[in-house]
Formats: structure tokens, sequence, C-alpha cells
């Protein structure tokens, strides 16, 4: 049966929360009142086509399509214990491959921009009703830098759970673990929403001893009887951190006509402790006999940070415009306690005069004290977004966004070390941007059709940097879509920006006894090192173009491949001091120490600049996801055996306003057609006005409530439309109660001929029947039965825009979804599947969790994510008159050299609660050149494969299990395995060997690790 009375096309992208809920209550109540009969009549008659033809609220309105959609079933399928996490899993799909690294990707809820990411990072997966992730290009239009990827999250409308969560885990070869304890609890009342999450965890140290490693060679030869310096000096130190996190967001004014405001604060604490070896000091008798002796109290670093985060938001509308405003500001306080290094003198002169023999029981010595590092951060950051359609072109809305923000920061520091005293820096910044989305040519509004959808994003902003000045900069975006599946991009960005304070002015720090591989040398050595800012930095300029090709595959649900070319242009680029090559110590002298022995004994980090940068790269992107394998049968799964079909506790209690108590047996909905119809519409009307007055109606009461007129009374016209189709369900159904054979013949046809129509002939007959119904009169009650109308004219009136036409973006949403829940579909289930969208459809009341972890139809879902990087050029010029160092030809930065391929790929699958994901890096070889004299070395650093996985199971999928052990209601358990083969890049000198400073278990000293969670919803 063709069920238009749930059909609700309503644009609603862009809009406040407030707004969409307001706005969406109409559609959930018609969802609502449709339930019933639909929950009966489509779950026999395997023809029903459930149509929910309305754009999800909160969906981001742009025209680039989504990179990669998540529905509830998608999410599920990735066994993320928060949003957090699953911003994690998702990996390849939410980064930018600019050039530039990107950043963390820029965070809409519900469409509106928020103050921060954690407001949700915390929230349960299960709360998300869907997900898109959009292109870089996105970002402007909501006022972010266009270098960024774009996640909106759409919460359900109605959802509560409380949660815990505690992992253990470390590393198989022992010497290390780490532990965390997280729980949550989580309230969504349409715009109304209260979190708090509360968060511990700690990690046990690792030190040298436990690799087997002494890279001290100041120490080689003690005493045997004096301690080990290597079980003094960690590889990972010891640390913990707890934090409290809170959000509300309330409506404003009535029914939240005036906006939404959400407030949220964070506290975090975090301290660590590691260990920088032991002092050691080589002891000459007077007979000229020497004696290594190394000290037994290690040098110690301990450090605390105390961080208050607090923010907030403001959503709502002025006039035709969306205006989002927001707040937030941090306070952080960190010091540190850094052990000076003692006078050894006393011993060695001691030693000389023979009063201390060289293998005695060294005397103590005076406590050194300490040198102590004290920074407070404060930063407040604002913004404001208006985002309207003033102007109707030939193409289609203009779209306009005006951007306006100030921040303002400092940096209040000091460290005994330096001897400067204490350091004050601040900063202020005041920025305006505007951003313009001008359709060219539009397929849907027939103007250039030929050509396909053309679109072109401007954005233009300057900022007011107090003390650099005025940066500008601005882009354009130029986005062609010829035909439904290929999409080609082009954009170019200009940008200035100014170092970070922390560049400019962080505190100076010392580190003792740091492994160092000295290119010139050919060894390792154990150096000091400085950190901190440089007052000296320049403005940084960028220019940079970017092209793309993406093409969505025909033969997957959800399947986008993506090519992307990317060249960047910078100048006056600063930066961290790079390895110490040959050329970087010539450029720079002053930042290298050496003893009188040639050998390194000191180096400063602090940052500097470069003269250019320059960078070519290709980038492929592979995204799929879809479900798989058949659904449930007729009473099998969950659904079938929770309580009242519905899941007992999996939907919210079991009880509340639509729940399984409301829902009726075929047999049930027989006596209701049996008491209510007629073939005479008055009495028919009469019938259902006495059952809706009667103390206890059979049906929903958001029923009633669509059907009623702007009077308060029923509307004839609805009411009659709900007999045709309710009264008609029965007529021949025979023992199924379902529609009838011709019912199902007529719509099969009427499916088969509009899903053969292209976007715009649909539209087009849409629109004719808007022309039919007028000319008859307004009548939805065909004389000749071969002559019903498409839909009834009230709700063709929903599907028409403030001018009284059809609107095409609409009409299209309803096309797509009467063809999805074509003859293929299981069970006449909706198109989009998934318990989630049929406890919607049945009023569902509250969700925890959208049905437990997986929620689904008892099909599987997989999911992947991959992309490649090939690096075309990577070049850095030190100076105008200085060396260019190629980073793909011998040169570094830091780190090693820059390899030319990398490939990145997750993926996983979910079924009938089983679930597993895996995540899985390359990174190709690279080399760094030496100085070509002797004694110097070329490294040579090998290719890099790790390999990840999860294995989880989702115990609300597995029935049987919880029914032997009620406890896992609601539970999840998973182990994973990191880095599966143990691997890690080797290097090597060019005779093979392997220097000090990049022994494996430097470079990774964790290694392959484990990772055993338990999850748990109530």
């Amino acid at each position: 049966m063709l069920s238009p009375a749930v059909v609700h096309a309503q644009e609603a992208s862009g809009q406040d929360p407030t707004q969409q809920d307001s706005q969406a209550d109409d559609a959930d109540a018609e969802i609502d009142a449709a339930g019933e009969q639909i929950d009966n009549e489509c779950r026999e008659d395997l023809n029903c086509v459930v149509i929910s033809g309305a754009r999800l609220l909160g969906q981001v309105d742009a025209a680039q399509e989504p990179i990669q959609t998540l529905d509830e079933a998608d999410i599920a399928a990735y066994g993320a214990g928060s949003i957090a996490e699953l911003v994690q899993q998702l990996g390849p799909a939410v980064n930018s491959g600019g050039g530039r690294g990107g950043g963390p990707p820029a965070i809409l809820l519900n469409g509106v921009r928020i103050s921060g990411f954690r407001e949700l990072r915390n929230f349960p997966p299960e709360a998300i009703e869907r997900t898109e992730i959009l292109p870089e290009e996105t970002a402007v239009r909501y006022g972010f830098a266009p270098n960024q990827r774009v996640i909106n999250f759409i919460l359900k409308k109605n959802f509560t759970a409380k949660t815990v969560e505690i992992e253990g885990g470390g590393s198989f070869r022992g010497g290390s673990g780490k532990g965390e304890i997280e729980a949550s609890a989580l309230n969504i009342s349409g715009s109304t929403r209260i979190s708090l999450a509360a968060e511990a965890e700690s990690q046990s140290r690792l030190t040298e001893a436990e690799r087997d490693l002494d890279l001290d060679t100041a120490a080689q030869g003690r005493l045997a009887t004096d301690p080990d310096p290597s079980e003094f000096r960690t590889l990972i130190p010891e640390s913990d951190e707890i934090s409290l996190n809170g959000t509300v967001a309330v409506p404003i004014g009535e029914a939240g006509k005036d906006g939404a405001l959400t407030v949220n604060g964070t506290l975090t604490r975090n301290s660590s402790r590691s260990l920088s070896g032991l002092e050691s000091v080589t002891l000459t008798d007077s007979l000229g006999n020497t004696q290594v002796r190394t000290l037994d109290d290690p040098l110690e670093r301990q450090s605390r940070t105390a961080t208050a985060q607090l923010g907030a938001s403001y959503a709502g509308a002025i006039d035709d415009w969306q205006l989002s405003v927001t707040a937030d500001g941090t306070h952080a306080h960190s010091i540190s306690r850094i052990d000076r290094r003692r006078d050894l003198s006393l011993l060695q002169s001691q030693a000389l005069a023979g009063t201390l023999a060289l293998d005695a029981d060294l005397p103590a010595l005076p406590y050194a004290g300490f040198d102590f590092s004290d920074s407070t951060t404060n930063r407040f950051d604002s913004d404001a977004t208006l985002t309207g359609r003033p102007l109707l072109l030939p193409g289609g809305d203009l779209l306009v966004t005006l951007n306006t923000g100030a921040t303002f920061n400092s940096i209040r520091s000091s460290d005994t070390r330096s001897g400067t005293g204490e350091t004050f820096l601040d900063r202020s910044r005041y920025a305006g941007k505007v951003t313009l989305g001008v359709p060219i040519t539009s397929v849907n509004e027939d103007f250039g059709a030929f050509l396909g959808d053309l679109t072109l994003d401007l954005t233009g902003g300057v900022d007011d940097v107090s003390d650099f000045g005025t940066l500008y900069g601005w882009s354009g975006s130029l986005n062609w879509r010829p035909l439904d599946r290929v999409g080609f991009t082009a954009t170019y960005q200009y940008a200035e920006a100014a170092p970070s304070l922390s560049q400019l002015g962080a505190p100076i720090t010392e580190s003792f006894n740091v492994p160092v591989f000295d290119f010139t040398r050919g060894e390792t050595a154990l150096v000091t090192t400085i950190s901190g800012g440089n007052p000296n930095l320049l403005r940084e300029t960028q220019r940079d173009w970017k092209f793309a090709f993406n093409y969505e595959l025909p033969f997957v649900e959800n399947g986008r491949f993506q090519v992307e070319y990317f060249t960047n242009r910078s100048a006056d680029v600063a930066a961290s001091l790079p390895t110490i090559t040959p050329e970087i110590e010539a450029a720079f002298p002053d930042r290298i120490e050496r003893d009188a022995a040639g050998q390194l004994t000191r180096i400063d980090y602090r940052p500097i600049t470069f003269d250019q940068r320059k960078s070519r790269s290709l980038r492929f992107s592979l995204n799929l996801s879809g479900p798989f394998g058949a659904a449930y049968a007729e009473g099998e799964g969950p659904q079938a055996q929770g309580a009242g079909g519905g899941g007992g506790r999996r939907a919210g209690g079991g009880g509340g306003e639509g729940g399984s108590s409301a829902r009726m047996t075929p047999e049930r909905m027989q006596e209701l057609r049996d008491q209510l119809c007629s073939d005479d519409p008055d009495k028919f009307y009469a019938n259902l006005k006495a059952l809706a007055n009667s103390e206890n109606p059979p049906f929903p009461a958001q029923m009633i409530t669509q059907l009623k007129g702007a009077d308060g009374e029923l509307d004839p016209q609805k009411v009659e439309f709900v007999r045709r189709q309710f009264c008609r369900a029965g007529d021949g159904a025979g023992e199924q109660g379902g529609a009838s054979a011709p019912d199902r013949e007529r719509l099969m046809a009427l499916r088969k001929e509009l899903c053969a129509l292209e976007p715009a002939e649909f539209l087009q007959r849409l629109r004719d029947e808007v022309v039919r119904t007028e000319n008859a009169g307004g009548d939805d009650v065909a004389a000749d039965e071969g002559d019903r109308p498409l839909l009834p004219p009230f709700l063709l009136e929903r599907l028409k825009d403030e001018n009284g036409e059809i609107d095409a973006e609409r009409a299209e949403q309803l096309r797509q979804r009467i063809c999805a829940a074509g003859p293929g579909s299981e069970g006449g289930q909706q198109a989009e599947g998934g318990q989630g969208s049929q406890q919607r459809a049945r009023g569902g009341g509250r969700r925890r969790g959208g049905g437990g972890f997986g929620g689904g139809d008892g099909r599987g879902r997989f999911f992947a994510n991959a992309d490649a990087t090939l690096r075309l050029q990577d070049e850095i010029s030190i100076s105008p008159v200085g060396p260019v160092l190629d980073l793909l030809d011998g040169d570094s930065l830091g780190g090693g050299g820059s390899p030319e391929f990398e490939v990145r790929a997750y993926g996983g699958i979910f079924y009938r609660g089983f679930g597993s994901f895996f995540s899985a890096n390359y990174g190709g070889p690279s080399r760094i050149d030496g100085a070509g004299l002797p004694g110097s070395t070329d490294l040579f650093y090998g290719d890099l494969f790790t390999l990840n996985a999860r294995l989880f199971v989702d115990f609300d999928q597995r029935q049987g299990i919880v029914d032997a052990v009620p406890f896992l209601e609601g539970s999840r358990v998973s182990i994973s395995v990191a880095n599966i083969f143990d691997t890690r890049r080797t290097v090597v000198d060019q005779n093979g060997d392997v220097p000090d400073a990049f022994n494996p278990d430097l470079i990774d000293p964790y290694g392959r690790s484990f990772q055993i969670s338990f999850r748990k919803a109530f």
C-alpha cells in the first residue's frame, strides 16, 4: 500500500535546532499517526512502500556531495564507544589531504556550528541518527577555513543512555600498561540535551632497561655494584589524567521559537613523571687509575597541567537568516619541576687526594635542588556566523555567509633555568569573512541544465592581529557536477598566517641525555636539547591549488572514488629546527654546540623561519559501505525476542508514548475497520470522532491532532483520505489483513512508472498533479477507481515552496524514497532500513541506543575507507641564498625523510552482534644523506607496514547469551591488538648497521600491544 500519509517533504537544512524540532513535530506526528496502520499492514504486505520523503532535519545543504554518509546501522558497525572514538576510526575519510596536515575536521551538530568538539565527544554513537562527512570546500559555507573537512552529526530527537566503559591493556613484551574508565549519562529530548561524562586514565612507565637498552656511553665501564642508568631513563613516562565534561542545551522562548542555548564545561588534570637517567663521574686516583661511577639518585622531571574550559553557543533565526554564535574560553596552568645536576667535583678531588677509593661507597652529596618552570595560558574565542539566501538567481538561491570573530590569548611563563625572569605575551585577533555561494547552472532549476550543476564559492577575509598587523586571505572554489555520479572541483586559496604564541613565546626548557644521531660523526650522542619560543619569526604567506574528481560508484550502496591533486607554496615558514644534517648545521651554526673533541653536546630546537616551501601531491581515496546478507525472518532477531516486540529496555524501558503497549495485531486492526469503516464518508467521520473522544482511544493522540484543521476540528478532507486508505486495506485482504491484490498491482505499476522517470520528469509529473487537482476543485476523491490522484491535495501542499510551486529538492527526496523501497526491499521495510528507522515510523518513544549497540534488521554491514598519497615534490629553501632541501631526495625536517608513497586503509564488518575493525598503514622508504666526510654516513629508512585489529561482540544482538546471562544486556566486549606484526621502521647506515639513536625500541618502545574493554549501557 502506498502510504502518502507519512510523506513530509520539508527543507530544514541550516535551521537552528529548536526550529527544526518545532517543524519536525508535524512530521513526527504524521509518522506516529500512520505508524500503527503501517506497522501491521506493511508487515504482512511485501509490496508495501513506506515513504518518508523528508529531508532529514539538520542535514548540510551544500553544493558538494558528502564524501561519506553513515546511518544508524553504519555507525553501529564501527563498534565505537564514543563519538570521539568514531571520529578516530573514520580515519582517512575525515582527514584533509591538502598537503599542510589539514588539522582536525570542523564539527557541526544538526547542521549548526558549536563551541567545540568537546560538547559531544563523550556522547555514545547510538545517539546519532546520521553522520555526514563533507569536503573542505563545504567548510567555508559555515565560516571555517577551507582546508578542513566537515563532519555533521545529526542526533536523534529523543534519546537517553547511561554508559560505563572499562579498558585495560599493555605491551605484549610487558614493562608498561595502561587503563581507563569512563562513565557518561546523556538525555536528549528535542532541543534539550543534558550530558555528563567523567574519565580517568593512567599509564605506567617503561624504562630503557625493560627493553635491554644501554645508551649512556658516559656510564659504560661503571663499577658493577653501581646502579644501571638504563633503569632510570624512561622511554614512556608514567602519567595519569582525569577529566569531567558536562553539557546543557535548552530551547529559548515558547517551543524554542527564539533559538537554543548550549553551555559546556570541562575540567582536566594531567600529570607525568619522567626519568632522565643517573649522573656519572669518572674518578682518577693519584696513580692515574680511573673508574666510572654512577650515583643512585635519578634525574627526575615532574609535570602537572590543570585546564578549565567553558564554552557556549546560541543558534537562532533573524527573519530568513540563520544565526549561530559561539564562545569558548580556556585557562591552563602548567608547572614542571626538573632536578638540577649536582656538583661532582668534590668526588673527583677526594679520589685524586686518595681519601676516596675508586671502588668505595660514594658519600652523600648536597641536594642540588630543582629548576622550576611555570606557564599560564588563557584563550578566548568568539564567533558569529549569519547565513541566508537573500537573492534568487536563475540557477538557484544565492547563499551568503557572514562570519566575524575575535580571539584573545596570552602566555605568562617563567623558568629558573633561563635567567630571564617572567615572560608575558598576549595577542588579540579580530577577523571578518564573507562567503558567497553562487549557483551558475542548475538541473533542478532547468537553467543551463545541459551543463549540469555548476556552483562558485567565493570567500574573502581580513584578520587584524595585534602583534602582526593586518592579514588577508581569500579563496575560490568551482564545483561542477555534469552527471549525477560525477563531480569536479577546482579550489584556490591565498592566506597570510602569523606564528602561534607558543612558537613566539613558549618558555625555554632544557632536557638532558636525549639521544640524537650526529650525521657529521656518524654516531649517537646524548645531548642537552633546548625548546621554547622565538620572538623573531615572520608572517607566512600560503598559496594553494586543489583539483578534485569525484565518482559515486554504481555497484555499491554507498561508494565514492576520489582523486585530488594539490600544490602548496609557502614563504617565510615557521618551523622547529629540523634534523641536524650538515646543511642545517652550516646554515644555523649558533644552534649547535660541540665540545673540544667535536662531540655533539647541545642543540637549540626553538623555531626558525625558512625562506620557502613547495610541494605537490596526488591523493586517491575510496570510501565504501553498505549492507550484506539477509534480514531477520518474521519472529526472529532481538526485536522479536525482546519484551513487547520492541526489545524491552532497548526501547527505553518498553513503555512510553507510541511504544510497544500501543501496538496492535492484524486482528485488532480488522476490528477497528469493522467499527469505523463505511461507504458513507459522513458516517466514517462520525465514527472516528466518537472513538477519538472516548476515554481510551485505540490510536495515538498525535494521529487525531494531525487530522484536525486550523479550527481544531477534524478536517473532512484528511479524514476522507484516511478512510480510503485505512478501509480499503481490509478489502480482499483475506486472513492476513494486508492490502488487496488490485491495490498491490496498481501500486506496483505506479511505482514502476514513477521510478522510470528522470528527476526532472518526476518533478513535472507532480506539478501536473497540482494542476489536475486544482482543476478538480481540490477534491481528492476520484469518481473513477482508475483515476485516483498521485497524492492527496493536502500532502501536495507540503511539497510546495513559498511561491506555491513544487519544490525540486523535496520532490527528489520523495522520488528516491519511493524507488528505494522497491520490490527488492526485504519485507517492505523502509529504504534506509535499520531498526532506528522503523522505531521512528512506529512512534518508538524514548530510545536507548537505537536498539542496543548494533541495531539493524539482521543484515550485516561492511565499510572501508582508504587513501593513497603520492608525493611529487617537497622542497624547502632555507634562505634566499641558502641551500634547497629536497625532502624526497635525501634531506629531512625531522624524524626521517619524506616517503614518496603512503597508504592508509580502515575497514570492518558487523553481522548480528559480531563485529571487527581493521586499520592498516604503509609508509614507503626514504633516506637522509650524510656530509660525505670521513666518519659521516647516510641513513636509510625502510618502509613500514602496521596492522591493527579489534573484535567485538554486541550482546544485545545475541539474545540467547543475554537470556543465559541477563547482566550482559546492553553490553559490549571488545579485544584489540595494535601493531599485530610488531613491525618497526628499520634505520641503517651505509654499512647496514643500526645506530643507537634509531634502535627499534626507541622508535616504538611499546610495540605490539593489546587492549580489552567492557562497555555497558543502562
